[in-house]
């Protein structure tokens, strides 16, 4: 119990002191002190785990277990330990993103390729831990560039506010193109309306076309909400942006009449297919 009342000795940290005792010795103090596992140690000696654990006991026996804490400012902390420095100052991060950053060079640290710990932070990486984006969340937004912290709703999209959530989406939507798939997976029916639809686009200009909103669109379909909410995200049905009238912070979708006239006609004839086999 002595022994580990022992305080700290400046004379430890001397090239001098280390001289006096034997090359083993030293050398398990060295690493210890550079957070090294028994097993790398044993390695080195040719000795077992459990023989290096002896030593080392034997060790702080002699000068308490303090000689084997790194001098001040020089102490290397592994993510298990920096992941707890986080915490007490009431904020959560884990070690992935810690690893990710050490890989990235964006954090002071010591790399340590073996069986033991890969990375551990200095003192300095340790701070400049405390402001890097992992703890703290902060992040470039994709459209204005605006350093912030994202919201519960707007994770996924990394924009700082509404009006940039919906010109991402827009974005988004535009890359998409306005190609008609035709998936092999598709129902008779759907594979119809877009042979249809194929087609009228040749023959009609988006020029000569009116546009309908989206309450207008669906009287016009004559087909339930689902069912069109379905043509549009299969991306059937040709949309346009309106640049006037907003919906949910982006621009209103608009339909063409005569698209819809094209979908009213070829559900009837489904329907009326149905009707006359029973």
């Amino acid at each position: 119990m002595a022994s580990k009342k022992k305080k700290r000795n400046p004379l430890w940290y001397r090239e001098s002191w280390l001289a006096k005792l034997d090359d083993d010795v030293a050398l398990i103090i060295r690493m210890r002190r550079e957070r090294h596992i028994l097993e790398e140690i044993g390695d080195i000696l040719g000795v077992t785990r459990e023989a290096i654990r002896q030593r080392e006991a034997k060790i702080a026996k002699a000068y308490g277990w303090a000689v084997f804490e790194p001098a001040r400012g020089k102490r290397l902390y592994n993510l298990e330990q920096a992941v707890a420095a986080v915490k007490k100052r009431k904020k959560f991060v884990s070690e992935p993103p810690i690893a990710k950053a050490c890989e990235a060079g964006e954090l002071e640290c010591v790399h340590r390729p073996g069986r033991g710990v890969k990375w551990l932070l200095t003192e300095k990486g340790l701070r400049q831990l405390m402001r890097h984006r992992c703890v703290t969340r902060k992040k470039p937004c994709r459209v204005c560039g605006k350093i912030f912290v994202p919201k519960k709703g707007r994770r996924g999209t990394g924009t700082c506010s509404a009006r940039c959530c919906a010109t991402w989406k827009h974005r988004r939507y535009l890359a998409r193109g306005t190609t008609l798939p035709i998936p092999e997976t598709m129902y008779a029916l759907h594979r119809t309306l877009v042979e249809e639809l194929k087609a009228a686009h040749v023959l009609i200009s988006d020029k000569s076309q009116q546009w309908l909103f989206w309450r207008d669109a669906l009287d016009a379909s004559g087909i339930t909400t689902m069912q069109f909410t379905y043509l549009r995200i299969m991306r059937i049905l040709k949309v346009k942006r309106s640049k006037t009238r907003r919906w949910r912070g982006e621009p209103a979708r608009m339909y063409s009449t005569s698209e819809m006239a094209i979908v009213r006609r070829v559900f009837k004839q489904f329907e009326d297919k149905k009707r006359s086999k029973k």
